[in-house]
């Protein structure tokens, strides 16, 4: 009793990664980064085929194929 169930719309998902706040997408093409408690997009990223490295808390590592990229989510 009391819970609330929140829907995000989100293009194609490959993984995701979810902390008390923040809900942070990898798509084929794109990261992208949701608050979902206000069922809001706060950022959108694209890459060429990111793969989900790492996430803890508010830090997410995404690999491609040749890059690292970090994402701090303030």
């Amino acid at each position: 009793t009391g819970q609330r169930l929140t829907q995000v719309q989100t293009p194609a998902l490959k993984q995701f990664h979810l902390n008390d706040r923040h809900l942070i997408a990898i798509h084929e093409q794109q990261v992208s980064l949701w608050d979902y408690r206000q069922s809001q997009q706060l950022l959108q990223i694209d890459l060429p085929a990111p793969i989900l490295s790492s996430a803890y808390r508010d830090e997410l590592a995404v690999s491609t194929s040749d890059k690292i990229y970090l994402l701090q989510v303030e």
